[in-house]
C-alpha cells in the first residue's frame, strides 16, 4: 500500500506519535508533509525510501523508525541521519561498508537490525558516538565483531538476538560503558562470568535459563546490578556465591525461595558497603514464615517482594522487622492482624510510613 500525499494530509492532521502500519512505499511529497511533524514517527512496514524521501526526512526532528526496511544506501542514510534523536532501521539484507561508516558518524541513539554483523560492519559502527546503540536481528557475532564494536563511545550496548557469549567477546563488551543489554544469552561459562564481574553498570541477561555453580563463583563480588529474571531456581551454593556480589541483583524468576536458600543468599559479609545492593524477588507469590523471618534480616538497602499479594499476620511481623526499604507494589489486601503487625515496619514504602500504606491498602479495596 502507498503512502500517499492525500492520506498523509489527513493523518499528519493528528498529534504524535504517529504510525503508518500496512504503508509499503511513500510518496516523496508524503515525506515531505510528514516529516514537519517533529516526534515520533513509526514506520512499520515501508520496504523503500527514496533519496528525496530520505531528503525531506532530513528536516524531521525527533525519534524516526523504519523497521521495514531491508536494504538503505548510504546517500539515503546521510540525510536520515540528521537533526535526529533516535533513529531505528531494519531489519537489513545488508548494509554496505559506507552506510556503516556513515551511521559511525551519527551522534543520536541507533537501534540497527542486521541479518549478519560482519567484522567491516562493526569496523564502521565502532565510531558511532551517541548515548545508545542496540543491535537485533542476528544471534551470533565473531569475537572480532565484538571487540570492533566495543570501542563505541556510548553508554549503553544492547545485542538482542545474541544466545553465546564468549569468553573473549565478554571481555571486549564489558570493557566499557554502563549499560549492557544481552537479553537472549542462553550460555554462560566461567571465563566470560569473570570479565562481566569486572563491570560497574547494568547487565541485562534476562533470558539466562541457569547457573552453574562454578559460573556463580565467577560473578561473585562484582559490583554491577545484575538482571537475571530468566533464572527459575537456584541451589544453596550458588545462592551463597551470589550473596558475596555487591551490587543490585534481580532474581524475580525464582517462584519459590525455601529458607535455607534464602539464608544462603543473604550471607552478610564483613566488608561490602550495603547502602547500594539491592535484591529483587519480584517472582515469589507467598512466603513461609521460615523464608520471611530470614528474609527480614537481609542487610541490603532494598528488598522488593513485588509479587506478593498478601500475606499472613506471621509473615507481617516478620517483614516488620526488615531494616531496608521493602517493595511491596502487588500487595492489594491485608487481613486486620496483618495490617496490624505490619505497622510497625519503620522505614518508608514509595515515600510513605507502613500506616499510611497499610491505609491506601484499605481505601483502595473499600473502593
Amino acid at each position: 500500500m502507498i503512502l500517499t500525499s492525500e492520506i498523509a494530509r489527513q493523518i499528519s492532521k493528528k498529534s504524535v506519535p504517529l504510525s503508518f502500519e500496512g504503508y509499503t512505499s511513500i510518496e516523496d511529497e508524503a515525506a515531505q508533509l510528514i516529516a514537519k511533524k517533529h516526534g515520533q514517527l513509526t514506520f512499520p512496514d515501508l520496504e523503500e525510501i527514496s533519496l528525496k524521501a530520505a531528503e525531506h526526512f532530513s528536516r524531521h526532528r525527533g525519534f524516526l523508525e523504519l523497521t521495514g526496511l531491508r536494504e538503505i544506501s548510504a546517500e539515503a542514510l546521510r540525510h536520515l541521519t540528521k537533526g535526529k534523536v533516535s533513529l531505528k532501521i531494519g531489519t537489513l539484507d545488508t548494509l554496505s561498508d559506507e552506510a556503516a561508516q556513515v551511521l559511525g558518524a551519527y551522534d543520536g541513539n541507533l537501534t540497527l537490525g542486521l541479518r549478519h554483523l560482519s567484522e567491516s560492519i562493526a569496523k564502521g559502527l565502532s565510531a558511532h558516538h551517541g548515548e545508545d546503540l542496540v543491535f537485533y536481528g542476528f544471534t551470533e557475532m565473531s569475537d572480532e565483531a565484538s571487540r570492533l564494536i566495543a570501542k563505541r563511545r556510548g553508554e549503553l550496548l544492547g545485542i538482542i538476538g545474541l544466545k553465546r557469549l564468549t569468553p573473549a567477546a565478554a571481555e571486549a563488551i564489558f570493557s566499557k560503558g554502563y549499560e549492557v543489554h544481552l537479553p537472549r544469552v542462553k550460555e554462560l561459562c566461567y571465563e566470560a562470568a569473570e570479565h562481566l564481574s569486572k563491570f560497574r553498570g547494568e547487565i541485562y541477561l534476562n533470558t539466562l535459563p541457569h547457573l552453574s555453580d562454578w559460573t556463580a563463583e565467577a560473578l561473585s563480588g562484582g559490583k554491577a546490578d545484575l538482571y537475571l529474571e530468566g533464572i527459575t531456581e537456584i541451589n544453596k551454593s550458588v545462592a551463597y556465591s551470589l550473596s558475596r556480589h555487591q551490587g543490585g541483583l534481580d532474581l524475580s524468576g525464582l517462584k519459590e525461595l525455601p529458607p535455607e536458600i534464602a539464608a544462603a543468599l543473604i550471607t552478610r559479609w564483613e566488608h561490602h558497603d550495603y547502602r547500594l545492593i539491592g535484591l529483587d524477588l519480584n517472582g515469589l507469590t507467598e512466603l513461609s514464615d521460615q523464608t520471611a523471618e530470614v528474609l527480614s534480616h537481609y542487610p541490603g538497602s532494598s528488598l522488593s517482594l513485588n509479587g506478593l499479594k498478601t500475606f499472613s499476620p506471621s509473615v507481617a511481623r516478620f517483614l516488620a522487622r526488615s531494616k531496608c526499604n521493602l517493595g511491596l507494589f502487588g500487595l492489594r489486601e491485608l487481613c486486620d492482624d496483618a495490617a496490624k503487625a505490619f505497622t510497625k515496619y519503620r522505614y518508608g514504602i514509595d515515600q510513605m510510613t507502613a500506616k499510611e500504606f497499610v491505609g491506601r491498602l484499605r481505601a483502595n479495596k473499600a473502593a
